[in-house]
């Protein structure tokens, strides 16, 4: 049985993350996980990229305290594009297979970069707080 942990936010205080928590228990249920831990941060934006419960998550990952993290969605681990793919390539590099539910993406799998990036770019062209765009060096020279 594979261990996996939860990670769950909400951007504000009067928002709760027990409806994610409930839905990510149950979806690695479905799965066969154990789930080991359960990270959460409210009442924070997910464009901070320090935020107490992805700190200790990240923290317990390179314990390899867990070898599955699962989030609800990109946009609750974090909101940049940059950020969102450095977390996922350091739980790569620990060997931590990473799950969105809502995208329903599972890296490590052969085509789990580029299929990352193209939802994390589909994902920014729809939300303007995924703000990271290319820049055209057109007429700078």
């Amino acid at each position: 049985m594979k261990e996996c942990a939860i990670y769950a936010r909400v951007s504000t205080s009067d928002q709760h993350v027990d409806n994610q928590l409930h839905d990510l228990r149950q979806f690695a249920a479905q799965r066969g996980f154990e789930v080991v831990a359960e990270y959460t941060d409210v009442g924070i934006s997910g464009s901070k990229a320090r935020r107490p419960g992805l700190d200790a998550m990240l923290r317990d990952g390179r314990k390899h305290a867990f070898n599955v993290l699962i989030a609800a969605a990109f946009d609750r681990v974090a909101r940049s594009t940059k950020h969102f793919l450095g977390v996922v390539d350091e739980l790569d590099s620990l060997g931590i297979e990473f799950i969105s539910r809502r995208e329903n993406i599972a890296p490590p799998h052969p085509d789990a970069a580029p299929t990352t990036q193209k939802t994390s770019n589909a994902r920014r062209d729809h939300n303007p707080t995924l703000n990271v765009r290319p820049v055209s060096h057109e007429g700078l020279y």
